[in-house]
Order: structure tokens, then sequence, then C-alpha cells
């Protein structure tokens, strides 16, 4: 081979390299098979798995009533293995979650972090009862998958958050009740 071409051939074969390497790092974030109900199920499931964890966690911590201390430590005993199925049914559906912090968590804290004693107290078991109900809309919503893991996985996610609602809601009520002159 001429010597005068072996630059250009090595150029060229580096160019080459290079372009395969954007090619790389241009994947796109999520692939995979599923259609846009069991992706945006998924991912509402794990930002809600999040941001009931953080509240467990508070309600746990920070919460001087025991009501809301034990409402704490029982979501937070079923919510991380609830978070772990989740995400071992994502992996096997080849997704993952990104690991950062959800923007409604931002808020959630912007808007409860502040508080203390019964005003915490309120507004904490208030996020509990919202945040539950809308899991177990989302819930309703990944039953209707055409997927049979996911829709099995839905369903049996369904129950558990129509439970947290109401335990959550009776808390909120015996709250206020306690609260009432």
């Amino acid at each position: 081979m001429n010597s005068r071409f072996v630059p250009f051939v090595l150029s060229l074969f580096l160019a080459a390299a290079g372009l395969a390497q954007n090619a790389e790092v241009k994947k796109p974030l999520i692939s995979s098979d599923l259609g846009g109900r069991e992706l945006g199920f998924l991912i509402k499931a794990n930002e809600h798995g999040v941001l009931m964890l953080y509240l467990a966690e508070l309600a746990k911590t920070r919460s001087a009533a025991k009501a809301v201390q034990a409402l704490g430590d029982l979501l937070a005993s079923t919510q991380g293995e609830e978070n772990s199925r989740l995400v071992q049914l994502a992996s096997s559906k080849g997704m993952s979650f990104k690991a950062e912090t959800p923007a409604a968590l931002k808020k959630l804290q912007t808007r409860i972090d502040s508080l203390t004693g019964e005003a915490f107290d309120k507004a904490c078991v208030g996020e509990i009862v919202l945040l539950a109900r809308e899991a177990v809309g989302n819930y309703e919503s990944g039953a209707k998958s055409k997927d049979a893991e996911i829709r099995a996985f839905a369903e049996q996610g369904l129950q558990l958050a129509k439970d947290k609602q109401k335990i959550a809601q009776k808390v909120a009520g015996a709250g206020e009740a306690a609260a009432a002159p």
C-alpha cells in the first residue's frame, strides 16, 4: 500500500469509529416493545412509589401523632417491596428508571418540609390520600394493559393502592375529628 494513503485510510477508519461511538451515545433512553399505555403506567407507578416512600418516611420520623407514625410504618413496609417488584418488572421489559429526583418530589418538599406539628400531620396525611388516589387511577389504567405481566402487576397493585387509600382516609378523618372543638 502506498504510504501516502495510510494516513487517509487511518483517518477514514477513525472517522467511522467516531460515528459508531456517536451512534451508541444517541440510543434512546427507553428501548422497549411496550406501548404507550404500558410505558406511561410504569413511569407513573415508579413516580408514585418514590413519592409514597418519601411521605411514609416523613410520617414515621416527623409526626408527633401515633396514628400518622403507624401509617408511615405501614406504608414504608409495603412500598419498598412494591418498588422492588416494579423495578424487576420494568427490567424484564427492557426498561430502567433514571436515578433522579422527580419534579413532583421537589414540589412536594416545597409544600410540606417547612411544616411542623399538627399542620405537618394534616398536610402529610392529605398528600398521602391524594397520592393513593392517583395511584389507584394509574393501576386501573395498567390493569387494562395488553401485556399479561403488567396487567397482573397492576391488578395486584390496584387492591393494595385501594387499601392504602382507605387507611390514609381513616387516619385523615381521625385527625380531623381530634382537631375539631
